[in-house]
Formats: C-alpha cells, sequence, structure tokens
C-alpha cells in the first residue's frame, strides 16, 4: 500500500511516519512500496495513495523548527525568525499546506491527540483510514526514537522567550488566524 505521511515541517511527520509502522504498514525503501514523509503544499495526491497530513500547534512546531535548526530561544530570535523563515514569513510559509485539512480523501491527525491520553484512539483512526488492523501497543511506543525526537516536545507556554514582545510579533503575521485554521484557537 502507499501512504504519504505529509505534514508541515515539525509538525509531527516522522512521529506520523512512526505510527504507520507500528501499524504494520512497511516504509518505502529503495522503490519497493510503502508509507514515505513528505512536507508537499496542497496540490493532488497520486492514484490509490493514502494520504496523511498531521497538524500541531503551530508555535510550538516552530520552536521544535527553531531547536532542530540549533537556533537560541531567545526572545530576539524568535522574533526574527517569525518574521523572516526562508524567505517569508512563519504564518505565510505554512500557508500552502492548509488546503489540505479539507481535502475528502485526507485523514487530517492531530499531533497534540496524537501524543496525548487520546493517543491510541489517534492510532486506531489511523487504521482504519488505511484499512489495516488496530494494534493495542502502537500508541505506548510512538515517542521517541525518531530522527527529529530530542527527548522533550516543544511547548511555548513555557518557554520565556515567547513573550509579550514574541506574540506581538506572531499577532503581527496573522499568527492567530493560523492558529485557528489548524483549530487551536476560538
Amino acid at each position: 500500500m502507499n501512504i504519504i505521511c505529509n505534514g508541515i515541517q515539525k509538525h509531527g511527520t516522522h512521529a506520523l511516519l512512526k505510527a504507520v509502522e507500528l501499524l504494520g504498514q512497511p516504509i518505502e525503501f529503495e522503490g519497493m512500496e510503502g508509507a514515505v514523509l513528505a512536507h508537499n503544499e496542497y496540490g493532488s495526491i497520486p492514484v490509490n495513495t493514502k494520504h496523511l497530513f498531521i497538524i500541531r500547534n503551530p508555535k510550538n512546531a516552530f520552536i521544535s523548527l527553531m531547536r532542530m535548526h540549533n537556533i537560541p530561544l531567545t526572545t530576539g530570535m524568535l522574533m526574527a525568525k517569525l518574521q523572516s523563515y526562508d524567505g517569508e514569513n512563519y504564518v505565510d510559509h505554512c500557508k500552502p499546506y492548509l488546503d489540505w485539512l479539507d481535502d475528502a480523501d485526507t485523514l487530517v491527525i492531530n499531533f497534540d491527540d496524537m501524543v496525548s491520553d487520546q493517543g491510541q484512539t489517534v492510532m486506531d483512526s489511523i487504521a482504519d483510514h488505511l484499512g489495516v488492523a488496530r494494534q493495542s501497543d502502537a500508541k505506548a511506543n510512538l515517542l521517541g526514537h525518531t530522527e527529529t525526537w530530542t527527548g522533550t516536545l516543544s511547548n511555548n507556554e513555557t518557554l520565556d522567550a515567547w513573550n509579550d514582545e514574541v506574540e506581538a510579533v506572531w499577532l503581527s503575521i496573522g499568527g492567530l488566524a493560523l492558529e485557528q485554521r489548524l483549530g487551536y484557537a476560538v
């Protein structure tokens, strides 16, 4: 079975790929069928392919992205990188992916739910979407041992550097609208 584990960078695509593997699905290797990790903006998916799209609190995903690139988590660096990430602000960087949320053939997975106490329910929904057997031990083995796992989850609420100044920049680039679109703000 061909499976695309897709999402905006640092929204949990590596964890999603591992979740699929924990459900007994192989990872693509040298042309063999299997699950692949992707950061594909909205568009078509190949015929006979199951598509999963993972979302995450965008503030936490941004912090995780900074950590991955070894960028200091200071107020100034957060403000600068929010305004200029790969030549555009971080919110504009995320926008081309958002139409996946409305795609009828895509199962949208919430990373924060997947790693919470609700995780087994999320794993079951992935299994159902793929048409494979549910695995009762899948969630218990989800965290850790992936290429990008650092041992802790990134959380803007516990980061002193995410202060009123950073929040003002977040709001000025459209961060609240992004949070709302992803279901993280009302």
